[in-house]
């Protein structure tokens, strides 16, 4: 599963969340769940944070790179992976390229992968590969606060010049930043966003939706059209339908 979406909404959340939940069952604690169905991980690996050392000679690329190179000679499955922003660090096509090839190579292996990212090319991966979902955190960005909803089959945007400006950033810079940014670019951004403001609308009108959130979004599936990542991503077609999933912890009963 590869999610996306705004910055500061929850992605890290969710993969903290899993890799907690699996330990719990493995360890042969209550899971704070109806129902559970937990493989028996012989691994469980996550590169999240940043490891950046002076001492040790790290930079932020280089501490992930160096963790997932550990990761992938330590792997036994069944395994759960978790790379957080993976291929972060570095320029963008290549660290989308890698990310992408890390990602496979687990999935190859038959890891269980969850992976938070911005990248495009992660996207447009998830789309199109068998036996990969996309999946999206819900962000209010009135509040500037997560919703704690995981959306699967819909990819986010990050809505980064937004949440820029709501946090103080003058407008001149935004607007300066804008301009550098691909038409392509902003014509995804906005898609993705009518999408959204589409699937909460079906979920609010959904019934019990004070109670449980039932989804009613779609999947979003990328064209293949030998497009440039960005134009590809404002050329986003809907599928199938998007699930709502929340992922905030409960206290377990005694």
């Amino acid at each position: 599963m590869v999610i996306s979406g705004a910055n500061a909404g929850g992605k890290t959340v969710v993969l903290k969340t899993a890799g907690l939940l699996a330990l719990m069952a493995l360890s042969g604690l209550p899971v704070p769940a109806k129902s559970a169905r937990v493989p028996f991980y012989r691994s469980v690996l996550a590169d999240i944070g940043d490891h950046q050392s002076l001492a040790a000679n790290l930079s932020t690329f280089t501490s992930h790179v160096a963790n997932i190179a550990s990761m992938i000679e330590s792997c036994e499955t069944p395994a759960l992976v978790l790379l957080d922003e993976v291929g972060t660090g570095t320029d963008p096509e290549e660290g989308s390229g890698l990310g992408v090839a890390v990602v496979d190579h687990f999935k190859q292996r038959g890891a269980q992968v969850l992976a938070t990212t911005h990248y495009s090319g992660l996207k447009m991966y998830a789309a199109n590969e068998p036996d990969v979902l996309n999946a999206s955190v819900e962000f209010d960005e009135k509040t500037l606060r997560p919703t704690y909803r995981l959306l699967v089959g819909l990819a986010g945007s990050s809505s980064g010049l937004e949440i820029a400006r709501r946090f103080g950033i003058p407008g001149g810079v935004i607007q300066s930043a804008a301009n550098h940014v691909r038409q392509s670019s902003l014509d995804a951004i906005e898609y993705l966003r009518r999408i959204k403001s589409r699937s909460r609308r079906g979920w609010s009108d959904a019934p019990g939706a004070g109670r449980r959130t039932r989804g009613h979004g779609r999947k979003v599936c990328f064209a293949r059209q030998g497009l440039s990542a960005a134009r590809i991503a404002a050329q986003l077609r809907i599928r199938k339908g998007v699930k709502a999933h929340r992922f905030r912890v409960r206290k377990a009963q005694p």
